[in-house]
């Protein structure tokens, strides 16, 4: 049996699936889900990819993501698994610039159900040759470890990272242990609450070998729909295909989303994995009551101008507004006594919104009319206009 260890970025796939795509669902909650498909753990030894299904219960909020999730085999020689993956981001910021750490581990059970027994050739006049094989059950534990520090100047984020990633196994009796120095550097660019793109480069340092990464990962969310896409490649290592990963999520109700992705990982040279695809078809249910969002309200509107307002406590220094009637370009308030006003023409409608602090950070207060959960990660306010 042929070791597979986790993939190129792993763990970083995992934080990029619990951190960095809230859009799939709201911010803070627990929620049920099943899928459907080519379904396997990133820690799946036995690697297969026949069709098979999963369910799991899954936590997200917007620096925390769990997920613990079992297979469920179409065939009897499939083995049954089950896996537990979690990560967190801390951070802490001064102006526009922060320091955090990101935390990922990931655990694996797998159990054989099958008699694995070898049949050998016994000669030209030999009878053939049986003998027990060894089960492939076994476990994976791997875990994340990477400090960084970064700085965010409007819609731009530059982050810089550095750390360690460990792995170790036990299966068929054959136990295997991997270490990984990892650096990586990010640029994400937000042009708008609805879109975000962002660079990566990363390096992965094992023994006496070194390995560089480079891609691109897009996010885009619209109301009800958020789709995503990542695609990359190994610039010293050869190989036949390029690692690529698509999403989509439809919030059909307040409280169920239907999912779908599929993935190519392409030979990964730290781990020598075979290039496989993969996708899935799913759907998952929010436990819990109904989520609580502030309604949306009708603007101060005369004569074709629309008037919003912010109280002063909120923001430090002169705050800003952008939205979609500003073009998403932060245009700056004015004074009026206890408050912040900004007054624009526009027609009647219904439009988002958010705040920039002098920061240069994005926000919308907690309380404030019409906040909702951007997609994004952040959140923006709903604007009613009415005639």
């Amino acid at each position: 049996m042929s070791r597979v260890a986790i993939r190129p970025a792993g763990l970083t796939t995992l934080l990029f699936g619990l951190l960095l795509t809230p859009s799939v669902t709201p911010a803070q909650e627990w929620a049920v889900e099943a899928q459907a498909g080519r379904v396997r753990s990133a820690l799946d030894p036995s690697g297969v990819n026949d069709a098979t299904a999963m369910v799991g219960l899954r936590y997200d909020d917007l620096t925390t993501g769990l997920r613990l999730s079992a297979g469920i085999p179409t065939r009897s020689e499939v083995p049954l698994w089950g896996a537990l993956s979690a990560a967190k981001r801390l951070e802490a910021r001064t102006g526009a610039f922060f320091a955090g750490l990101d935390l990922a581990g990931h655990g694996f059970l797998l159990h054989d159900r099958v008699d694995r027994t070898i049949i050998e050739d016994g000669g030209l006049f030999g009878r053939p040759i049986q003998r027990p094989g060894t089960p492939i059950s076994g476990f994976a534990a791997a875990g994340q470890i990477l400090p960084g520090a970064g700085i965010q100047a409007g819609r731009v984020r530059v982050q810089v990272r550095g750390g360690v990633s460990h792995y170790t196994s036990n299966f068929a009796k054959q136990p295997f242990d991997r270490t990984a120095l990892i650096t990586d550097a990010e640029i994400g660019f937000t042009p708008t609450t609805a879109f975000r793109v962002t660079t990566t480069a990363r390096r992965y340092a094992v023994e006496d070998s070194a390995w560089t990464y480079a891609g691109v990962t897009a996010i885009a969310a619209h109301e009800r729909l958020s789709v995503w896409g990542t695609i990359g490649d190994w610039l010293n290592a050869e190989s036949e295909s390029m690692p690529w990963a698509a999403g989509a999520a439809l919030r059909v109700h307040d409280r169920a989303t239907i999912t779908t992705s599929a993935r190519n990982d392409a030979l990964d040279p730290l781990y020598l994995t075979p290039p496989q695809t993969s996708w899935s078809l799913g759907a998952s249910v929010r436990l819990g009551g109904r989520a609580t969002r502030a309604a949306p309200i009708p603007a101060a509107y005369d004569n074709g101008v629309a008037t919003i307002r912010l109280a002063r406590s909120p923001a430090s220094g002169t705050p800003k507004i952008a939205g979609d009637f500003t073009n998403w370009k932060p245009q700056p308030m004015q004074r009026a006594g206890d408050a912040w006003v900004y007054t624009a023409r526009i027609a009647p409608g219904v439009y988002n919104y958010a705040f920039v602090n002098d920061k240069g950070e994005w926000f919308v207060p907690e309380k404030y009319p019409g906040r909702k959960p951007d997609g994004m990660g952040g959140f923006v306010a709903v604007l009613v206009v009415q005639q």
